[in-house]
């Protein structure tokens, strides 16, 4: 178990890196709830015993496939969801009185594989994580935020844990750095042709690559900074670009800022990097992980209660050089 310090206001205890996972048992206490709990009266008097729970499911603010069941016999002894608050999170939790701790990690260790299986690479629980996955995990604590150095780790890369919870969003398309008027903005499907080719020619057919799986999706999770104005039959030009939720879900990655920027780079790669985090946010993640970052201290200062994750080197990249870097001057981000 590691402990890093956060503010006090999240909910949250645990952060569970998914892919260190052990296999899943064959015969696991916890599972989905499935219609023979319907069927068999036993969510009947679960939900009787546990009256809040009861209302999240019939107001709709549950879905039956987001929750998760402990039974102790033919009865639900304990359950919590997946998602509800926000995405990647195990929570909320509902339980007997004479349940034991033991079973409801039962019902959360079910969530985790549940969320591993979407695709997620971290999840945050609330409380009751089994002592084996504690071993994995980093804990949350409360108390007063330390330095950005404290909260760092010495590795040559690192995921970085970003709240969002509080976050105002403000999206905007127009910004304006020094005599440059630029838009930052999800990138058009007709300019897919034109984002693939000038980061290929630019930055390398890996970037290109992950860029092109973003500008796929829908929407789109491809940011572009793009000059604000362009006149007719005029060549695209691609000053900066972000992508997210690519490499998994909540996580930012492939990043850069073109050379023709330098002088300005620090401010448009901020204006970047709050774009994407409002989407994020917007989307409903209270979280984000900033994925492979070597540079980490400005990332760090952003948010006092940001951390670079313990043990996630070489994490979800397996040794492969990730791509995610602040600004340094060079046109990279």
């Amino acid at each position: 178990m590691h402990e890093v310090i956060a503010a006090g206001e999240e909910p949250w205890h645990w952060l569970v890196p998914l892919y260190r996972l052990a296999p899943r048992p064959n015969e696991p206490s916890g599972r989905r709830l499935s219609l023979q709990d319907i069927s068999d009266g036993s969510l009947r008097k679960f939900v009787r015993a546990t009256p809040r729970f009861a209302d999240l499911l019939s107001l709709g603010f549950l879905h039956a496939d987001d929750v998760f069941v402990a039974k102790q016999g033919d009865t639900i002894v304990a359950a919590c969801t997946v998602n509800g608050a926000g995405e990647g999170e195990v929570g909320e939790f509902a339980f007997l009185a004479d349940c034991t701790d033991e079973l409801i990690s039962e019902a959360s260790t079910a969530a985790l594989f549940a969320l591993r299986d979407q695709g997620h690479k971290y999840a945050v629980v609330s409380r009751h994580l089994s002592a084996s996955l504690q071993s994995i995990a980093t804990k949350i604590a409360d108390g007063q935020p330390l330095s950005p150095r404290a909260r760092d780790i010495q590795s040559p890369w690192a995921d970085i844990f970003f709240p969002l919870i509080n976050r105002e969003t403000k999206i905007t398309d127009l910004i304006t750095i020094g005599d440059a008027c630029i838009r930052i903005r999800r990138a058009r499907p007709s300019e897919h042709i034109d984002v693939v080719q000038s980061i290929a020619r630019d930055w390398g057919r890996g970037w290109a690559s992950e860029m092109e799986a973003a500008l796929v999706r829908s929407p789109s999770t491809a940011i572009i900074a793009v000059p604000a104005s362009r006149e007719s039959g005029a060549q695209f030009s691609l000053h900066a670009f972000m992508a997210y939720n690519v490499t998994a879900p909540g996580f930012t990655s492939t990043t850069a800022i073109a050379p023709s920027m330098q002088g300005v780079s620090l401010e448009l790669a901020g204006a970047l990097f709050d774009r994407v985090l409002d989407e994020l946010t917007s989307h409903g993640h209270r979280f984000a992980i900033l994925g492979g970052v070597s540079r980490r201290a400005a990332l760090l200062r952003a948010s006092r209660n940001s951390f670079a994750i313990p043990g996630s080197y070489p994490g979800v990249f397996h040794g492969n050089d990730p791509v995610l870097e602040p600004p340094n001057g060079d046109g990279e981000a």
